[in-house]
């Protein structure tokens, strides 16, 4: 899926849910659509922070269990 489809699909999932899309989650759906990586909740945090110093870490966490919850994202756990 290309970037564009998976940040339609992103913000499609949350204003299904009934959540509005603000600025702070349409930047996170727009970096989870732009990275090939499986950022932790942490890098999503730090690296929108830096050219969006506004967000909140709430909000990314948020933002990304609402998105796992509704089945568009998968979280990856690794054993120790």
């Amino acid at each position: 899926m290309f970037a564009p489809e998976k940040l339609a699909l992103y913000q499609a999932a949350l204003k299904r849910a009934g959540l509005r899309l603000t600025d702070q989650r349409a930047q996170i759906c727009a970096y989870l659509s732009e990275t090939e990586r499986h950022p932790t909740p942490y890098e999503v945090f730090d690296d929108l922070a830096l050219t969006h110093p506004e967000i909140s870490r709430a909000t990314v966490y948020n933002t990304l269990n609402t998105l796992q919850q509704l089945g568009v994202i998968v979280e990856l756990s690794f054993g120790a």
